[in-house]
């Protein structure tokens, strides 16, 4: 009974297993990493910038809080490149990878 067996079909269903198995997941996960990224990203602006827009509450900030906040923000901004140079550099394989499995 092999001749009702299409290879074409089963090669179908392959690609299809792939995307829904290996793309959709990788997609989900690396949209919610580039999420947590951008959230990271604006809340270390708004630590950075919210001792600049409130000159009032300058003699409220004590300075070693304002040297701690600084000293953060230069400790993590650069743990921040580390994503971004994977999802630039894991971009170009991922869309060969796509483009060749079509």
């Amino acid at each position: 009974d092999w001749k009702d067996d299409c290879a074409t079909q089963k090669y179908l269903e392959g690609i299809i297993e792939q995307f829904v198995l290996w793309y959709g997941p990788l997609f989900i996960s690396l949209t919610l990493s580039v999420v947590a990224v951008f959230i990271i990203l604006i809340v270390l602006a708004q630590r950075a910038y919210a001792n600049k827009k409130n000159p009032e509450n300058e003699c409220l900030i004590e300075n070693h809080e304002r040297n701690q906040n600084k000293k953060a923000i230069k400790e993590l901004l650069p743990l921040l490149a580390y994503p971004v140079l994977f999802y630039i550099l894991a971009l170009f394989p991922l869309i060969n990878r796509i483009y060749s499995a079509k």
